[in-house]
């Protein structure tokens, strides 16, 4: 939670792990909905903030040192449910809505992800999410593979 919304801040904030980006005018019942929804496992940016969100992930096409790179031989680790997972993480889906679509608990979505992190050698799921973006992950049909 923060009162900048200078677009440095906020690639830095998600860069690092950060589950969200909030900015300081939020009502106290917003802000309780917010922090409920990140302890449950999701993620959460200001509206105000999802625009320059948008644009930064459409400038990193274009700027070489924002683009996350994966080791090639580690894709062939990742199991087709980690793929789908993988996915939904790249759509913006919570642990809690994983699961749910997946026919999972949350506890299994978390033990997935902590392996797909470990296999990809990615440090948290914004940087998979921003991958999966990236390298168009979410377009594809792990379903029909």
């Amino acid at each position: 939670m923060t009162t900048f919304d200078d677009d440095e801040y906020i690639f830095s904030a998600l860069k690092y792990g950060a589950s969200g980006y909030l900015l300081k005018d939020v009502g106290m019942e917003e802000l309780y909905e917010d922090i409920m929804v990140i302890y449950n496992g999701g993620a959460l940016i200001n509206p105000d903030i999802a625009t320059k969100v948008v644009s930064m992930f459409s400038n990193m096409s274009r700027n070489r040192n924002l683009i996350i790179n994966v080791e090639e031989n580690c894709l062939d680790e990742l199991s087709k449910n980690e793929w789908k997972i993988v996915q939904n993480i790249g759509l913006g889906l919570s642990n809690k809505e994983i699961a749910k679509k997946m026919f999972l608990s949350e506890g299994t979505v978390r033990n997935y992800l902590s392996s797909i992190l470990s296999k990809l050698d990615l440090r948290d799921r914004t940087q998979l999410a921003i991958w999966a973006v990236q390298t168009g992950q979410i377009a594809k049909d792990f379903d029909n593979d």
